[in-house]
């Protein structure tokens, strides 16, 4: 008979799970910050803003999707 650690076994799967959700509320909030950054992108394109660097659009959701998705998890 082997020894199993029963107290770590919940840990590992919650934190399993919790990756899981952290993964599914980044691509809900990627898919919906791809439209919003693509109308910037293509603001800054019409307009030349000097001051605001180039970046393609989906960059700028991931980026977005990266700064929204642990404000989440830390509430």
């Amino acid at each position: 008979m082997t020894y199993q650690d029963t107290a770590a076994t919940p840990r590992r799967s919650r934190q399993k799970r919790g990756q899981f959700e952290y993964g599914v509320y980044f691509a809900i909030i990627f898919l919906i910050a791809l439209p919003i950054s693509l109308v910037r992108c293509l603001a800054s394109l019409v307009w030349k803003d000097p001051h605001k660097p180039r970046r393609d659009f989906i960059s700028c959701a991931w980026r977005e999707a990266q700064i929204v998705t642990p404000m989440i998890f830390s509430a």
